[in-house]
């Protein structure tokens, strides 16, 4: 992920370690700046170290929360920029179930709530966020999947609406992507129901930058669904484009000329 002021990358590593790249003025990335490695266990038998999954910064760029996903926390480290590091926070983790593992996390547009996705136990995570000092006080977790399944599940990705209404969280097993609307006064997530991916390991998705498409990733099936954002939040698919094996989707940011 790369910092609002365009200066540095931060990378996961899902091995242990967290990274921080300064960014040249080409784009190009530098040596170094901070490199860190986190410690801990959990339950799981896939959670025999810590594993760092993904990195999100807050929406004012002042700290990185780590979605780690070996030790049932979200760190969150200060944005030192002057010095090209990150410092721990005054509470330096949020601490999730035993044998959450997160993997992916989001912020409202809202700026004052965090849900994190939860891989090993498919449930998702509300947070509220303290601007201040960067503190998540968790406020909810609710299951991605319908009461009466009962195989296997991993979840894996999870994006918000751009008017923060609605809330999406793909289930690789169910092969589905969990709706749940969002309460506009307490952030309290509100099950709507699933969506079919139209595939297998639905491992990543994307909402188009008008808000009217959320893209799949089906890894195992080897094609990417495209499914419609209605105005009540459900989902329909209205075409799919088939692609070897897709993990990732991002969109490019549209950048207006001078």
């Amino acid at each position: 992920v790369i910092h609002p002021s365009g200066k540095y990358a931060f990378v996961a590593n899902y091995m242990g370690g967290i990274a921080m790249y300064p960014v040249s003025e080409d784009g190009s990335l530098q040596e170094a700046s901070y490199v860190h490695y986190l410690e801990g266990s959990g339950p799981s038998p896939r959670q025999q170290s810590s594993h760092p999954h993904s990195i999100t910064l807050d929406p004012d760029g002042r700290f990185a929360y780590v979605a780690d996903l070996g030790t049932d926390k979200i760190m969150i480290f200060i944005i030192n920029l002057e010095n090209g590091i990150l410092e721990p926070a005054n509470t330096p983790f949020a601490q999730l179930a035993p044998g959450a593992g997160p993997r992916h996390l989001a912020f409202h547009p809202n700026g004052q709530l965090l849900y994190a996705i939860n891989e090993l136990n498919s449930s998702i995570t509300s947070f509220r966020y303290d601007r201040a000092d960067g503190h998540l006080q968790a406020l909810q977790t609710v299951s991605t999947l319908p009461m009466d399944f009962n195989g296997d599940n991993t979840c894996a990705d999870i994006h918000l609406t751009s008017d923060g209404r609605f809330l999406y969280g793909s289930n690789r097993g169910h092969n589905s992507i969990a709706i749940f609307f969002v309460d506009p006064g307490t952030g309290a997530l509100e099950p709507m129901g699933h969506q079919s991916t139209g595939g297998e390991v639905p491992r990543s998705f994307a909402i188009d930058p008008f808000g009217g498409i959320l893209y799949v990733a089906n890894q195992n099936s080897d094609n990417i669904v495209y499914l419609k954002i209605g105005k009540d939040g459900k989902l329909e698919k209205i075409g799919e484009l088939h692609i070897p094996t897709p993990v990732c989707l991002k969109f490019r940011p549209v950048v207006e000329a001078s």
